[in-house]
Parts: structure tokens; sequence; C-alpha cells
């Protein structure tokens, strides 16, 4: 089975996984287990249903960092296609937007209405 069906993500950046205090050896690291139960569900959906249509997506989540706090991560993932134009994949950029975001909650915070 083919990791589309298969549901099976992989995080191949070595600075994710440093950050996620995660081993060199990538083939045995489950991203899930650092992702947020709340945001687990939202963030296996929109992954799915772009995989098994061979579309990108955005989406933000929060991951456990390797030292106990959360982060934010925003992940941007295009398909991968073979040469024939087939999907055999996705390949993203996680951005850690956690200081961004608590920027923006600040400001909303402080606006007059």
């Amino acid at each position: 089975m083919d990791e589309r069906r298969a549901g099976r993500l992989r995080l191949p950046q070595q600075g994710s996984a440093r950050v996620l205090g995660r081993p060199d050896d990538l083939s045995q690291f489950d991203w899930t287990a650092t992702l947020h139960p709340e945001d687990a569900p939202d963030v296996h959906q929109v992954a799915m249903d772009a995989a098994m249509a061979g579309q990108g997506f955005e989406v933000e989540a929060r991951y456990r960092r390797n030292d106990g706090h959360w982060r934010i991560v925003h992940t941007n993932a295009r398909p991968r296609l073979d040469s024939e134009g087939r999907f055999f994949g996705m390949i993203g950029v996680n951005l850690d937007v956690t200081d961004t975001r608590m920027v923006e909650d600040g400001c909303a915070t402080t606006r007059p209405n």
C-alpha cells in the first residue's frame, strides 16, 4: 500500500526533527506523536483529502517541541509527481508561526472597538 493510502506522512527536514527532539534517523519518526490531540483530526483530514486528490494544502497546528513547549506550525505542502505526472507524495515547508500568532492575538485584544 502506498503512503497516500496508508495515511503516513514523513517529516524529512532535519531542522524540524531537531526542534521536535527526534532522532537523525527519520525513518522511525512518528510526527503525529508531537501533534496536539485537539488539532490531530483536522490535520489528518486535510492532509488525507489533499493526498487523495493529488492537491496541495496549507494547515496550522500545534506541535510539542522537544523542551515540552507547544509551537504553532504552518505547513504548506504540494504534490510530488513522477516523470509521468502521477502523484507520489507531498513535499512542503513547515514554518514556526507561534510568535507571529501571539503578536496578532495581542494586537486583536488591544484594538479599540
